[in-house]
């Protein structure tokens, strides 16, 4: 069984991805805090494009259309993983 577990940054949700549950070690091979928030893989369309690509790939999560490259200033490009794209909110 597998949940999604966020990826903080100064205390912010930074990105979610999946593990099997009760572990730290995310299906892209990020480590992550063992107190970190967890929440049900189905709830996939309430993160709002925060689930790590690999991760979601890895379980089978394939939508391409949901799939997109970080936005400019976003992760740095040697980073394994790659936020979903975030919709954005000026083109209504």
């Amino acid at each position: 069984m597998f949940e999604f577990k966020a990826e903080y940054e100064w205390r912010t949700v930074l990105l979610w991805h999946v593990v099997p549950a009760g572990t730290n070690a995310a299906l892209c091979g990020r480590l992550l805090a063992p107190t970190a928030r967890t929440r049900p893989l189905a709830d996939l369309g309430a993160l709002r494009g925060d689930a790590c690509v690999r991760c979601t790939a890895a379980v089978g999560i394939t939508d391409s259309s949901e799939v997109a490259v970080p936005p400019e200033g976003g992760r740095p490009a040697s980073s394994a993983c790659v936020p979903r794209s975030r919709p954005d909110p000026s083109e209504g």
